[in-house]
């Protein structure tokens, strides 16, 4: 009798977690650092921020596109989706943003203090004295993050993704060599 409950015991520990959609998962585990926010600490989503966080984890949805207002909490949810991604499913990600400053100022004040401040992130990402990592670009297991800016198209042909994130869309510019985000 010891034997078989050790058994099942042992198989349903193998089972993995239900998958949390990622409204959920935010909640649970981002927090927002001190001093670089109105509201430090434990996030709480408004009802539209969950549907959209919720769209981003669902496996049926390919591509989630929003027109939206100015100051509504994107950044958060991007940032957060890509917390998410290397905590839970490590692959390459990419973010594409305007400039290069942005892509800067992105990873300085939102990505790293919102992996800082979150206990679940806080050593996920490599720190810089990796070998291979720099500002726009980090390591962890299984996979990378890298910013890109959208502004040379170079940048768009060198990095291929499994995920993509697009903030600030119509602030890219068309060049010569066409839109940034069909390139």
């Amino acid at each position: 009798m010891k034997t078989a409950t050790i058994r099942n015991s042992s198989v349903r520990s193998l089972v993995p977690p239900a998958k949390l959609k990622l409204s959920n998962w935010i909640e649970s585990n981002i927090r927002l650092p001190e001093g670089d926010t109105a509201q430090p600490g434990k996030v709480t989503l408004y009802p539209y921020q969950t549907a959209i966080a919720d769209s981003i984890s669902d496996p049926n949805i390919e591509r989630v596109t929003l027109l939206k207002a100015a100051r509504i909490g994107f950044s958060l949810l991007v940032t957060s989706a890509v917390a998410s991604f290397v905590a839970n499913e490590p692959s390459s990600i990419l973010l594409l943003l305007p400039t290069d400053g942005d892509c800067r100022d992105v990873m300085v004040s939102q990505i790293e203090p919102l992996f800082e401040a979150s206990p679940a992130l806080r050593d996920l990402l490599a720190d810089d004295s990796h070998e291979r990592n720099t500002l726009l670009s980090k390591r962890f297991p299984g996979g990378s993050l890298k910013l890109v800016a959208a502004k040379a198209p170079r940048n768009l042909r060198r990095h291929t993704a499994r995920v993509l994130f697009i903030d600030e869309a119509d602030a890219m510019e068309v060049g010569a060599e066409g839109n940034p985000i069909k390139l």
